[in-house]
């Protein structure tokens, strides 16, 4: 009897597993969706848009870090304090041959009509104007770097002031570098500002007269020693005065303001200071020390 029980049990539970059982119900059904899961156009956009605002904030912040070289003359007046006299475009660095660098060089004297001169023209005006209003006779060229343009600027702005009906003198003082006699095609073997200062030779004799009516240009000559101390003498500070009453306008091109010494005795005796800078690739911070090295020796800039 027993037996016959566990039997009957067994096979009633072996029925039971072959029966198929589910616990799913039907809560509600399913409609298609009006428009697709991804991508979701707007989302996306405005994610899109908010990374490439903080990707163009990241650029402009390592550009600015990274390379801090003048961007924009309009920078140099509220950050710098000083009025841009105007810009001069760039000119070619490379000539095939002698003329062609005189002609690059002395543009304003060999191409008149060039843009280069225009602008330059512009820069003498409204360098006249400044100055109009003092008695300014004696102007110092200067810049912060080397191959920043001064020499080139120092020349044309001759020409375009002899041009204008005065009696210009270009005077070279950087006598460590000179460069002047090159954009003149002038040999440096001559007498010059050294042999002067020295003795050696008369300014009468030293000043050559150029292809330009009404400009005269002074050599470096052959270069001394000692620049810094030759400058700083007595005698040059009286050739300084002595030019500047012969002459309507006398220009000093001098070395860079951060390199020697020279230019900051320079800017001591002559009336004012102009500096050339060069965009993309004079520095902020050396064009920012430029100017307080003259202001330190009182130069009206």
């Amino acid at each position: 009897s027993l037996y016959n029980q566990i039997l009957k049990r067994s096979k009633e539970t072996d029925l039971s597993s072959h029966l198929d059982t589910s616990n799913v119900n039907v809560l509600t059904w399913a409609t298609p969706p009006r428009q697709p899961s991804h991508p979701r156009m707007i989302p996306s956009a405005m994610l899109i848009l908010v990374l490439a605002m903080l990707g163009g904030l990241a650029g402009a912040y390592v550009m600015e870090t990274v390379d801090a070289t003048l961007k924009d003359p309009g920078e140099l007046e509220p950050i710098f304090r000083v009025r841009p006299l105007g810009v001069v475009p760039d000119l070619p660095r490379r000539a095939r041959d002698a003329e062609e660098r005189k002609k690059r060089e002395l543009f304003a004297a060999k191409a008149p009509r060039k843009t280069a001169a225009e602008c330059l023209r512009s820069v003498r005006t409204n360098l006249i104007f400044l100055v109009g209003r003092k008695d300014v006779r004696r102007i110092l060229v200067t810049s912060g770097s080397p191959k920043e343009g001064k020499t080139v600027v120092c020349a044309n702005l001759g020409v375009t002031m002899a041009l204008a009906g005065n009696r210009v003198l270009v005077v070279d003082t950087d006598m460590r570098r000179p460069r002047l006699h090159r954009v003149f095609d002038i040999q440096k073997t001559g007498p010059g500002l050294s042999g002067v200062l020295l003795g050696d030779t008369t300014v009468e004799e030293a000043v050559i007269n150029t292809d330009v009516e009404g400009l005269d240009i002074l050599c470096c000559g052959p270069s001394p020693q000692n620049p810094a101390e030759l400058l700083g003498t007595a005698g040059f500070a009286q050739l300084v005065r002595y030019l500047g009453e012969r002459y309507d306008y006398v220009l000093f091109d001098s070395p860079p303001v951060l390199a020697v010494t020279d230019a900051s005795i320079l800017a001591q005796l002559t009336d004012a200071s102009m500096v050339v800078a060069r965009i993309n690739q004079t520095d902020r911070k050396r064009l920012r020390a430029t100017l307080i090295s003259l202001r330190a020796v009182g130069a009206d800039l």
